[in-house]
């Protein structure tokens, strides 16, 4: 007997695995996966191309595939409406997903460093591979003249008599699309936001729900005018229309880090927009937490750039405030330079701003989950700068 079916995808499952990639703030994020395919040694993965899976793997490229024992079952369960992606998307929030920034303690789970690849293995998980991305395609939408019906049988039938065709939204290593993903992404374009929070008004670029810009301004004129001098010549992009809660959710966290609350800080870049060391350079500075600074020399070592290329970057920041460049400073702990300028009155406002944010810290950090960057005390840059030294000892400007 045959029935008539209309299913929503053609999906049939395969083992759950775990899939850890690196997030950009040095962290693994873990998702669990139910669609993935194995051809010799390689592994083709279909994934929703709004995760925070998909965002890692297209930034490092580089994965943890891990295959639970069934004793985990309860755990993977815990993990299915958790997501790395901040702030959520309306879909997922709608679908009773939440955020968690750390999937492992949040499930229990344990981590360990991997030999190949940064991301790191699920200590639980008995059979753990390390592995490479070479590509992805995406899946276009179907259209809604496409045919979707398809014929099912019981026991006494040959079995279902049609069955689509596997591409997926995801790293294959089978074959490499990568150039075609990067055309279609560039195609997107990006779009511009302008949102008001109290007196000021707040503009970011997004692509995907993924920043390339951001911007403040005290009239929605200026902000504009800002937010368009951050974005690169060339760049395609529209004025967002109607609602996003994205833009929303970003406005009132800009807003907060304006006022000096950190703690729902989030940065998700848009990497093809950037480039690298570009977004790696910013990462890390954004990473600075309040009442430290760093220097332009580590914040290079850690990115694999120069000191001078970091005092470009933060001499036109294009993501301010979420990029705190005034927290960045020379070696010696002299203040260098702020907003493109090297002495006067700018100098003076990037001492004023670490002079609020001193917190009576004493003791330097490393910052594990930010390549290991070490920062230090603003108190020691107030100091230098108290002695009258202003970024200068013997005549000669203090390089990075």
């Amino acid at each position: 007997m045959h029935v008539d079916v209309e299913p929503r995808a053609f999906y049939f499952g395969t083992p759950v695995l775990l899939l850890s990639t690196l997030s950009e703030d040095g962290s693994t994020n873990i998702a669990p996966l139910s669609c993935a395919w194995w051809l010799n040694t390689s592994c083709l993965l279909g994934i929703g191309s709004r995760s925070k899976t998909v965002q890692n793997l297209r930034r490092s490229g580089k994965c943890v595939i891990t295959l639970p024992s069934e004793d985990l079952v309860e755990t993977i369960g815990h993990l299915a409406l958790s997501s790395g992606v901040f702030p959520l998307p309306a879909c997922k929030a709608e679908s009773s997903f939440a955020y968690i920034a750390d999937k492992f303690g949040h499930v229990g789970l344990h981590s360990t460093p991997s030999s190949l690849v940064r991301p790191a293995r699920v200590t639980e998980c008995p059979v753990q591979l390390e592995a490479r991305g070479k590509g992805a395609k995406p899946i276009a939408p179907r259209p809604a003249s496409a045919p979707r019906r398809m014929k099912t049988a019981t026991d006494d039938g040959p079995g279902p008599k049609a069955a689509p065709a596997a591409t997926v939204d995801g790293p294959a290593r089978a074959t490499d699309n990568s150039r075609s993903m990067k055309e279609s992404e560039r195609s997107a374009g990006v779009r511009l936001w302008l949102r008001q929070e109290g007196d000021a008004w707040f503009g970011l670029a997004e692509r995907a729900e993924r920043l390339v810009a951001a911007a403040v301004g005290r009239t929605r004129e200026e902000a504009a005018r800002v937010l368009s001098g951050c974005l690169s010549p060339g760049l395609p992009s529209r004025s967002g229309e109607g609602s996003s809660e994205f833009a929303e959710a970003t406005a009132r966290m800009l807003a907060a880090i304006e006022a000096g609350d950190e703690r729902g800080k989030r940065l998700e870049l848009a990497d093809e927009c950037l480039g690298e060391p570009d977004a790696a350079v910013f990462r890390l500075a954004a990473a600075i937490p309040l009442g430290y600074a760093s220097s332009y020399g580590r914040i290079a070592a850690a990115a694999g750039t120069i000191a001078r290329e970091v005092g470009r970057l933060m001499a036109r920041n294009p993501l301010y405030p979420i990029v705190p460049c005034h927290r960045v400073v020379g070696s010696d702990y002299a203040l260098v330079g702020y907003r493109g300028m090297t002495s006067g009155s700018d100098l003076d406002d990037k001492l004023a701003r670490l002079r609020a944010e001193a917190r009576g810290h004493q003791d330097e950090l490393v910052l594990e989950a930010a390549r290991g960057l070490v920062v230090f005390p603003v108190e020691r840059v107030i100091a230098r700068a108290q002695r009258g030294r202003s970024g200068r000892e013997d005549g000669q400007l203090s390089l990075w």
